[in-house]
């Protein structure tokens, strides 16, 4: 049976590879109403709405969501597990005056009719086999004055998880058990975990999840794919973090959609290198600078993904290429650029106990939220 993207792992591995565990729920919440007003949504106008979202996990997100109080809530996950916990979720802590409906099938095999108000695609799209696709699908339930809200994940974004994988790929290279694996990744990586806040999930679960799951055949999504692919009568409404900015007066917008896309992609590649490291002060920088490094990002990480595909672990290509890529990086981010170097020196020295100054905290920006309106 051909493997899924995520279906086929989760399946293996359980609901709760998914799940996510909040201390302070006040401040999760708190964090989900700031997420919709920087995407340029008043939670309150979900009230009475129709919504549909895909991937919903097993429902952290979708109790806020279901807290707004929309008129018609349809989820759809391809794995049944995972939604009979949804499900349990939001029927034991949800709003009693909310409709729901779930589905359980593969994305691209969900049909309907109607559209809706709200479409949600958050952490589902990157990695599929073919993810454009897969958003067109999704958007194609949006209707006219609504709003499609979805995630986005770029080779620059994703960069340190990518390194991170790297570690992986050594050691797996001595260790086949999985589990023996996991052991000795918990064990080197605990530094870095200790410099995030508000970890939701165990370092296994994230392991397992970013480091151990196979995604062969899978492509990133990112944000530049997304403004690429906007046709008339849609546009970008907004964005986390946000540093897409339109100045043109409201009046200069009608018929100007190529136009403004153009200009937001010159915006993203001017910013690649924020996405790539959270540690750098949030200053844009050139266009070329952006657009080299994630050229090079891209090409480590498909390469990288062939390897795994076969069963190879000689990662000789990527020391050369990690140095050049540093050289390019420390033009717009120095400690960057040494946390790269510090990088391959350990993991070709087959990843050695020792206290490092720059690669634990390295991370990047990871999965964006963008939100797109259907206007016409």
């Amino acid at each position: 049976m051909e493997r899924q993207p995520y279906v086929t792992f989760y399946d293996e591995y359980g609901a709760s590879l998914t799940s996510r565990h909040y201390d302070d729920v006040s401040g999760f919440w708190q964090a989900r109403t700031y997420l919709f007003l920087s995407l340029g949504i008043i939670p309150t106008f979900l009230q009475g709405r129709s919504v549909l979202e895909f991937g919903p996990g097993t429902g952290e997100n979708a109790t806020y969501t279901d807290s707004l109080k929309p008129s018609r809530y349809v989820l759809v996950d391809g794995s049944r597990e995972i939604l009979e916990t949804c499900s349990s979720r939001l029927d034991s802590s949800g709003s009693s005056q909310v409709e729901r409906e779930f589905h359980c099938c593969l994305f691209s095999e969900f049909r309907t009719e109607e559209q809706f108000d709200v479409v949600i695609a958050e952490a589902c799209i990157p990695n599929q086999k073919h993810p454009l696709a897969v958003f067109r699908h999704m958007q194609s339930f949006v209707r006219p004055g609504g709003v499609f809200i979805l995630t986005t994940v770029s080779s620059a974004s994703w960069f340190s998880e990518i390194v991170r994988r790297l570690v992986k790929v050594q050691i797996a290279s001595r260790v086949t058990d999985v589990d023996e694996q996991l052991e000795w990744l918990e064990d080197r990586l605990r530094p870095h975990f200790s410099v995030l806040n508000g970890m939701a999930r165990s370092p296994r679960n994230w392991i397992l999840d970013n480091l151990v799951q196979p995604y062969t055949g899978g492509q990133l999504f990112s944000i530049a794919t997304v403004l690429e692919d906007l046709k008339g009568g849609w546009m970008l409404l907004g964005g986390s973090p946000r540093f897409l900015q339109d100045w043109r007066w409201y009046k200069e917008y009608s018929n100007q959609a190529k136009v403004t896309n153009q200009q937001l992609l010159e915006a993203y590649y001017g910013n690649v290198a924020n996405l790539l490291d959270r540690r750098r002060s949030p200053e844009s920088h050139g266009r070329d600078s952006g657009a080299q490094i994630e050229s090079w990002t891209t090409s480590i990480w498909e390469r990288l993904i062939h390897q795994e595909s076969i069963g190879e672990f000689d990662l000789r290509w990527v020391y050369k290429e990690g140095v050049e890529l540093s050289k390019l990086i420390r033009e717009v981010s120095p400690l960057t650029a040494d946390s790269l170097s510090e990088a391959i020196r350990w993991i070709k020295a087959e990843c050695p106990k020792e206290e490092l100054r720059f690669f634990p905290g390295w991370w990047g920006r990871g999965q964006q939220h963008i939100s797109i309106a259907r206007i016409g």
